[in-house]
């Protein structure tokens, strides 16, 4: 860190992080039984990248920061369960090697501020994040290419958060306040998919959400019909659990003594 002054600093700093032995799902096969699914101390995983931070600080009336961040994850598996699809008993392929994880963001930026004087206070934050990582998937089979996990990437996402206070004069202790998360409302992609879990076919026997993503390049995830007495198609069901959260508005009233 180097402080150009009293209100400017740059920051930098490298991360390195290396975790083995991590609780995985491996199958064993049983002496004159099924194959069945156990926890093992068979998975790892790595993380390594670095920061750049910018500072201004002028008292405590105004401060603003940036930083940008470049990270890379991978490993043998991202949920310790494994990939949640298909019969409960049976024989699946380990993992070959390291892949990127899910949560695998190579690039961020975030611009952060506050501002206040007198009675009003102003703070926001605005973060652009690369492409996370996700895994395409047949219809209606079992994964067996193991190379093509978090082999594909969704889109570029941002998020802008505002806050807003006011102090009436007058009115001791009273304040107004009005907050706006995601703000412009970007409905980026967070998942492909989702654990069907109870439902006992759709998301469960086989990964319906992501091989709809897979053939048709949509979001929101669909389940497959065979059309009953129609041609078999996708149903589309908009889960709003594989999107970023939508724009919120909070407006609230508050005193202290």
């Amino acid at each position: 860190k180097h402080l150009f002054g009293p209100a400017w600093a740059l920051q930098f700093s490298a991360f390195y992080r290396d975790v083995a032995l991590q609780v995985g799902a491996r199958y064993f096969a049983v002496p004159g039984g099924p194959v069945a699914l156990r926890y093992a101390h068979e998975a790892q995983a790595s993380t390594a990248g670095f920061e750049f931070s910018l500072i201004h600080a002028d008292g405590e009336e105004r401060r603003v920061e940036a930083h940008y961040t470049w990270m890379q994850a991978w490993g043998y598996e991202s949920r310790p369960e494994g990939d949640p699809y298909g019969p409960l008993r049976g024989d699946r392929a380990a993992p070959l090697g390291e892949t990127p994880l899910s949560w695998d963001r190579r690039h961020s930026i975030l611009i952060s501020g506050s501002w206040r004087r007198d009675r009003w206070s102003v703070a926001w934050s605005s973060a652009v994040g690369s492409p996370l990582p996700w895994t395409p998937k047949p219809r209606r089979e079992a994964l067996t290419d193991l190379a093509l996990v978090n082999s594909r990437r969704f889109q570029w996402t941002e998020t802008t958060n505002l806050s807003l206070r006011w102090s009436p004069p007058r009115v001791l202790g009273l304040s107004l306040s009005l907050e706006g998360r995601n703000l412009f409302d970007t409905r980026g992609e967070r998942a492909a998919t989702v654990d069907g879990y109870p439902n006992p076919v759709i998301n469960t026997v086989y990964d319906d959400y992501g091989a709809y993503r897979t053939e048709t390049g949509l979001a929101g995830g669909a389940y497959w019909t065979n059309g009953g007495g129609g041609s078999p198609r996708w149903i589309p069901v908009h889960d709003p659990r594989l999107l970023n959260p939508p724009r919120t508005m909070r407006a609230s009233v508050g005193r202290r003594w």
